[in-house]
């Protein structure tokens, strides 16, 4: 297996369209990062035989003057990156330079088969996350996929009056941006400009973004912003 470090994005939006995927793996994704948070965007890529059978998205960002550090997944709460294949493949066998005074940290979300990189007895630090396999039907995953406090919940909140439904309009967007706003100063967080979602809301062609709000009457009380490619 060769590995080399590319800011070709042709070759992986040809090799994305041909496998499984996650947005955090896209150049749309990607270069909006890099946008926000100044950092320097390019690809690992793994060829064999000659042609493409994984890459990896990494950002390389500085820090104490001549130190570099080189990540492939989250940074300041926004996810980005890991590795994906087309086939299994075992992650000791990838081999790549990493310059003199960088590190370089590697982070896949989540840990699904679907991504092919097989971690075997490689030490990981692995955290949950809620995966929802939409081709079952609604009555099932209600069923399944959600604990019955959970549903106690929404039943309770539908009996008061709260509906969901997409937000579409420019107010909806203006609600959306000050609920978020204010949730991140609260929680300490780095605030992405509004334009940072407009941009992935209308100007990113291999990704979608739906924001669903949570109404009381006409009053957006709460909301999520949901990212999503062809697969995940």
């Amino acid at each position: 297996m060769k590995v080399e470090r590319t800011k070709d994005y042709s070759i992986a939006t040809e090799f994305l369209n041909g496998c499984f995927s996650a947005p955090t793996h896209w150049p749309d994704w990607n270069l909006l990062v890099s946008r926000a948070f100044n950092t320097h965007f390019f690809y690992l890529i793994a060829w064999e035989e000659g042609r493409v059978i994984g890459l990896c998205p990494v950002h390389e960002t500085r820090y104490k003057k001549q130190l570099r550090k080189q990540l492939s997944g989250q940074v300041h709460f926004i996810p980005f990156g890991g590795w994906i294949f087309n086939q299994p493949t075992p992650v000791e066998r990838v081999h790549f330079d990493i310059p003199s005074q960088t590190s370089f940290e590697g982070f896949s979300l989540p840990l699904l088969e679907a991504f092919n990189c097989q971690y075997g007895n490689l030490k990981t630090r692995a955290k949950a996350t809620l995966v929802i396999e939409l081709e079952a039907s609604e009555e099932e995953i209600w069923k399944n996929s959600l604990e019955s406090k959970r549903r106690n919940m929404v039943r309770k909140a539908e009996k008061k009056g709260v509906t969901v439904r997409r937000a579409t309009t420019s107010r909806d967007m203006d609600t959306f941006y000050q609920l978020y706003a204010e949730a991140s100063r609260r929680n300490g967080l780095d605030l992405l400009s509004r334009g940072f979602f407009e941009e992935l809301a209308h100007a990113c062609p291999n990704i979608s973004m739906d924001i669903l709000g949570a109404y009381k009457e006409d009053t957006q009380l709460a909301n999520v912003a949901v990212i999503s490619d062809k697969d995940y």
